[in-house]
């Protein structure tokens, strides 16, 4: 008889999908909330450098000041970038596009990327090329807008750390689906001992008893109800067919003798 998977191997392969299905949930929900909760505490501290620049910015700008006066500026701004090295740049342009202040010199006077100026008066972070730009307006104590002040850092500070935030944790999934797969293997195999030798025991008895083979019941130790049962029925049924076999028999001789009368 050609079979299948065995049956400790079939409850061993349907537990390790449920753990499988379980460490998979469990990996994909931490990684999301760390690369969220990583990402997010990333971009506050960024935000944190820009709003302190957007502050001193706007001091003077309440003063009356136009941007191009805060001469003092551009030495703020040398002074973060150099305490803060993984900033890649810092530009404040005005509401034309023109850029008053960078961190790089050759770039002043120039206008800024067209996305820059796509939300004006808006702050926010947008994504261009490798880097992160955290966009902030800023305006004067009459609340009018006078320019805003672009900070850059690279992307690597978020996508480096969650991407080696998700190698660690497909790792974890490996290596413990392994070590449960081995604790499940090992447990069904001796959980499910007694059980396969009952199920074995009761496939063999079937089908002597299906092919007509004599079974003792004490040869099986103490036997089951429902192999008693089975011998019970078999041989009932074994009793039954014989009495209709002579039955058939009787009346097959009654009617020979009819048909031989009638000649």
């Amino acid at each position: 008889m050609k079979r299948g998977l065995s049956l400790r191997a079939k409850i061993s392969v349907m537990v390790i999908l449920l753990l499988t299905f379980a460490l998979l949930l469990n990996v994909f929900l931490n990684y999301f909330n760390f690369e969220k909760n990583y990402t997010s505490m990333v971009h506050s501290r960024f935000f944190v450098i820009a709003r302190d620049l957007q502050n001193t910015a706007e001091y003077g700008l309440s003063l009356g000041l136009s941007l191009p006066e805060l001469k003092n500026l551009q030495k703020v701004i040398n002074g973060i970038l150099d305490e803060q090295k993984d900033i890649a740049s810092i530009a404040i342009f005005d509401d034309h596009g023109q850029i008053i202040f960078h961190t790089d010199p050759g770039e002043k006077g120039k206008a800024v990327h067209s996305k820059w100026m796509e939300s004006p008066g808006k702050e926010n972070i947008s994504e261009f090329n490798d880097k992160s730009v955290i966009l902030l307006p800023l305006t004067n104590s009459f609340n009018i807008g006078m320019g805003t002040l672009a900070l850059s850092f690279p992307k690597s500070h978020t996508e480096v750390p969650v991407w080696n935030m998700f190698l660690y944790l497909l790792r974890y999934f490996v290596i413990s689906l392994s070590i449960f797969a081995f604790i499940t293997f090992a447990a069904v195999s001796l959980f499910s001992r007694n059980i396969v030798k009952s199920f074995n025991e009761m496939r063999t008895f079937l089908e002597d008893s299906l092919g007509g083979k004599p079974v003792d019941l004490a040869e099986q130790g103490n036997a089951a109800d429902l192999q008693t049962e089975i011998i019970t029925f078999r041989d009932r049924s074994i009793e039954v067919l014989k009495k209709i076999e002579d039955a058939s028999g009787e009346l097959g001789q009654v009617k020979a003798k009819e048909s031989q009368s009638a000649r």
